[in-house]
């Protein structure tokens, strides 16, 4: 429950100086996006993901994912999950294309890489559908006392879709790289939710990627 409360605080961290809500089209805040994601992909990065799933009050879903990047070619990757009392935990390295996963015995090997895929694009007739229920904004703000653009998009419920609404919030700050990421899933008509949280920390002091074996 400390971590449900924590993730719940930090949600409600305040935003200070909250300037006008500006409104965007999908294409400018798709835009926007793409120029955040691309400055952070760029730099050394840490970035902890935690997230809680809720059911009719009760938190049955924890999980902590943690990515650490030194561009190009190194990252490392930790997954912690707890569903209901059952706990999991993963760990992979990436060096130069080759990946090292951890096994449960605690013995590194190496692995496959991991799956690429193929961008997926969005055809104009699926878009113009998904803006009939879709907002896109933008804001200039304060967090933590630091200059923010507030991107935000939520998505409300279609006829017969299982989530109700979807909203996504990302921080934008200094070199316009991400500092934030905030989503809330709802579930329709059952009070079923899940809320995630993504912190970046760059240039982390000490960020060093190896292969665990030779």
């Amino acid at each position: 429950m400390k971590f449900a409360v924590l993730i719940l605080t930090v949600f409600l961290a305040a935003v200070s100086a909250a300037g006008q809500v500006k409104k965007l089209t999908s294409a400018e805040f798709n835009a926007a996006m793409g120029s955040a994601f691309g400055a952070s992909s760029i730099r050394p990065r840490r970035e902890i993901k935690k997230s809680v799933t809720y059911e009719k009050g009760k938190v049955v879903q924890t999980s902590t994912v943690t990515e650490e990047y030194i561009p190009p070619y190194r990252s490392r990757a930790h997954f912690l999950s707890d569903i209901v009392g059952n706990k999991s935990e993963k760990e992979w390295v990436i060096v130069d294309g080759q990946r090292y996963t951890l096994s449960y015995g605690g013995e590194w090997f190496r692995d496959t890489p991991l799956p690429s895929y193929p961008s997926m694009t969005v055809g104009p007739d699926v878009q113009v559908e998904t803006d009939k229920y879709t907002k896109y904004t933008s804001q200039k703000a304060k967090l933590l006392g630091k200059p923010v653009t507030i991107l935000k998009r939520v998505e409300t419920s279609r006829p017969g879709a299982l989530w109700g609404t979807t909203t996504y919030i990302v921080y934008v700050g200094a070199e316009a790289a991400i500092v934030r990421i905030e989503q809330k899933n709802v579930e329709s008509g059952k009070g079923n939710y899940t809320n995630e949280l993504t912190t970046y920390e760059y240039n982390p002091k000490g960020l060093k990627i190896e292969a665990p074996i030779k």
